[in-house]
């Protein structure tokens, strides 16, 4: 293979020698090659081709062949055909598989149009540079590899003092799990957005998440979800009540509120400051939302305990 490649020398005369006609080594006036010197180099090279059996020209075709039928071989597994494309590219190569490339990008962009359905970073790399750099419109949007991005946020807790790429690591697998959770349909985040609490009480605790582990450690079967899914409302509700009571409310509005809720009663909204007005009107909204579910389940009753446990 290195004699297809590599030049043989086929004489021991420095190459100076051969260009230059002068005494001197370097000359400003060099010779072109004597007319027996290039038969001789023209027989070395028909001699190292005999001596393989095989054209260099057919050898090459026979490789490239099998470049291309690797690269059509490889297009049920798009993590192992990226990764070929990218070392054809690397090796300069390309030029000789511009068709197939095309071709096999051209299906993967059909069939991934978003490569954030890559769940493996290296992969999704490969995949977003490979087809912009050949003309594809690809989105610029971060992988979506939530378990990779959790393992690294849970890993960058470990981090000692001048571990400063963890410290970076740290920011980037927050803001990635952040926006990845803003863009969560959750059934429990509709309670807090609906009523806006962050701007209508900026006041109170988003624990909505953290009331929801704290449920999945008693009812953890799969069986319980409606029951997650309500004491994880009731939760919130009284985290929101609490901070009220701790960091805002006056004694005389506390009064007032603590009473309402006593009575249990919408009248008595009236009586409220606005901020406990909202706070309040969630409360019952959310208990009117458990009496219906139990009375499709004909356990009507246990809303009365639920009532009376706040």
């Amino acid at each position: 293979m290195a004699a297809d490649i590599l030049a043989i020398l086929v004489t021991t005369v420095a190459s100076e020698a051969t260009f230059s006609a002068g005494t001197r080594v370097i000359d400003s006036y060099h010779a072109s090659l004597h007319p027996d010197t290039v038969q001789v180099l023209l027989c070395a090279g028909d001699w190292c081709r005999k001596l393989h059996g095989i054209s260099k020209k057919v050898k090459l075709e026979q490789l490239k062949e099998d470049v291309r039928t690797e690269i059509r071989a490889t297009a049920s597994n798009p993590a192992q055909q990226l990764q070929l494309i990218d070392a054809i590219q690397r090796l300069g190569v390309e030029y000789h598989f511009q068709e197939e490339i095309n071709h096999a990008l051209r299906k993967m962009h059909e069939k991934h149009q978003n490569w954030e359905n890559i769940d493996h970073i290296y992969t999704a790399a490969l995949y977003f540079r490979i087809l912009r750099q050949e003309g594809f419109r690809v989105s610029s949007g971060l992988v979506n590899d939530v378990p990779g991005i959790l393992a690294l946020y849970e890993a960058t807790h470990l981090r000692l003092h001048g571990d400063d790429i963890l410290d970076h690591a740290l920011a980037f697998s927050s803001n990635h799990l952040q926006s990845i959770s803003n863009k969560l349909n959750s059934p429990l985040d509709e309670l807090w957005k609906e009523v806006d609490f962050e701007r209508k009480l900026p006041f109170a605790r988003d624990r909505i998440v953290e009331g929801y582990f704290w449920i999945v450690g008693v009812y953890f079967e799969p069986e319980y979800g409606l029951a997650r899914k309500i004491l994880s409302k009731v939760i919130a509700m009284e985290t929101v009540i609490a901070d009220v009571y701790d960091a805002y409310g006056t004694y005389k509005e506390l009064e007032i509120f603590t009473e309402a809720i006593e009575r249990w009663d919408v009248g008595c909204i009236k009586q409220l400051p606005d901020y406990k007005k909202i706070c309040y009107q969630t409360l019952l909204d959310v208990f009117v939302e458990i009496e219906q579910v139990m009375a499709k389940k004909r356990r009507s009753y246990r809303s009365y305990y639920a009532k009376e446990a706040i």
